[in-house]
C-alpha cells in the first residue's frame, strides 16, 4: 500500500512493528534487497553488522520474520560458519517482478 491509501491507515490496521499486515518491515525489506543478487550465503555475522548495536532487538525481530516466512534460511558455510541465503524461488520471482521477465 502506498500513497493516499497508506495515509488512511488506522493505528489498528498496523502490526506491532508499525507495518500493515502482509507487509515486511523496512529493515526486512532492506535485507532482502541487499541479498537479492547474492548467489551464495552471507555469514550471519556480516548481516548483523548492517545495523547499529542499539538496533539488535529490531535486527533479531526482522531476521525471525524473514525466517518464519521462509524468505531466507541458514546454510552452513565452508569452515562451519552459519550463513543466510534468500529462498531461491523467492529470489528469482522477485528479480522477475522488479526487472521484468
Amino acid at each position: 500500500m502506498g500513497g493516499a491509501a497508506a495515509d488512511r491507515r488506522r493505528p489498528s490496521d498496523l502490526t506491532s512493528s508499525g507495518t500493515a499486515p502482509g507487509e515486511l518491515p523496512g529493515l526486512a525489506k532492506n535485507y532482502v534487497m541487499r541479498m537479492l543478487f547474492l548467489e551464495q550465503p552471507l555469514p550471519q555475522a556480516a548481516v548483523a553488522l548492517w545495523v547499529k548495536k542499539e538496533s539488535h532487538k529490531e535486527h533479531e525481530e526482522n531476521t525471525q520474520i524473514l525466517s518464519g516466512l521462509r524468505l531466507w534460511h541458514t546454510q552452513q558455510l565452508p569452515g562451519g560458519l552459519q550463513g543466510l541465503i534468500l529462498n531461491p524461488i523467492f529470489r528469482e520471482n522477485l528479480k522477475i517482478a522488479l526487472l521484468g521477465g
